[in-house]
């Protein structure tokens, strides 16, 4: 947990220092990291709020979305979470894209809309099993006044698929760190 908020601090002080240092170009990727509310449901409820989280199936994410100039964006995201406990270890690693659109692209406050993909793995000791999900987002980012970070608040649904079906509702907000093209 430390590790990673480290890694995100790094990010998004590379992402400031580079946009104030280029003088704001078009912006090209946000890094950042989130907080939220995740509820799975199946049938019976299991709620979560977690920080870093409302990433990938609950667990905390990082993520990158890279920018097209039309407003149009790629977003891969990745999780992992190892928990040992009694001489037991399980492993979770998730990776999930989404493909949103900016309305206002990239370098302005905006909302937006997403479709997203997800898959997630889990193994303890020598079992292991996938899930998949899709789903998709809305929400509306803000981009600070320096332009070098943008404040998401966004709402989610995912579907996921194995052995039945499960659905995961979030909200959440995240913080990301924007890198801007030379100007």
């Amino acid at each position: 947990m430390q590790r990673v908020m480290a890694t995100v601090a790094a990010m998004l002080a590379l992402g400031s220092s580079q946009a104030l240092a280029q003088g704001h170009g078009r912006p090209l990727v946000e890094i950042g990291t989130g907080a939220g509310l995740t509820v799975l449901n199946d049938g019976s409820t299991i709620t979560a709020f977690s920080v870093p989280g409302a990433g990938i199936f609950t667990q905390p994410a990082i993520y990158a979305s890279f920018f097209m100039p039309t407003g149009l964006a790629i977003e891969p995201s990745t999780a992992l979470n190892i928990v040992h406990s009694s001489g037991t270890t399980v492993t979770t690693l998730g990776f999930a894209t989404m493909v949103g659109q900016f309305f206002k692209g990239a370098a302005a406050s905006s909302p937006f809309v997403g479709a997203i993909g997800a898959l997630e793995s889990v193994s303890e000791g020598g079992n292991s099993a996938s899930k998949f999900a899709l789903g998709g987002r809305v929400g509306y980012r803000t981009v600070l006044p320096t332009g070098a970070l943008a404040i998401r608040f966004e709402a989610g649904y995912q579907r996921w698929f194995h052995n039945g079906s499960l659905n995961e509702f979030t909200i959440g907000i995240a913080l990301g760190g924007i890198i801007h093209s030379a100007k």
